[in-house]
């Protein structure tokens, strides 16, 4: 037996460990191996001489950067919210956002009737707030 297989267990359990958080990490090591590996398979007998723009992997780190404080803060409010709280604002308010942002960035027209879903959904989550 591995030196490390009989270590690793003794390290885990004398330190004080988040299994969630140790459990995501291993799953986003595995996703990340498994994109390489499928990406080298796939891409085995192109070649290419195109690269990407660095404007395009600043774009790609940035969106990621902000979904890893999304998911990061989600996972901490989960904790602190009822989840008859907690899961209507996130996923309501992730509509009524970007509904207001493509009106805002991309100037889309709303019609009569998404703006008054649009107000029915953000009255929506002010009224769960407000009730206990």
């Amino acid at each position: 037996i591995s030196p490390i297989v009989t270590i690793l267990p003794i390290i885990i359990t004398s330190l004080y460990v988040n299994y969630f958080a140790l459990a995501a990490l291993m799953f986003s090591i595995n996703a990340f191996a498994f994109a390489v590996i499928f990406n080298i398979i796939l891409n085995k007998g192109i070649n290419t001489k195109e690269k990407l723009p660095r404007s395009t992997i600043l774009f790609a780190l940035i969106c990621g950067g902000c979904t890893f404080a999304m998911n990061y803060i989600n996972l901490q409010l989960v904790g602190m919210l009822p989840s008859q709280l907690f899961f209507p604002l996130i996923n309501g308010s992730a509509i009524v956002l970007s509904s207001v942002m493509s009106a805002v960035l991309f100037k889309e027209r709303l019609s009569k009737r998404q703006m008054v879903g649009l107000i029915g959904g953000i009255l929506s989550l002010i009224g769960i707030c407000i009730v206990p």
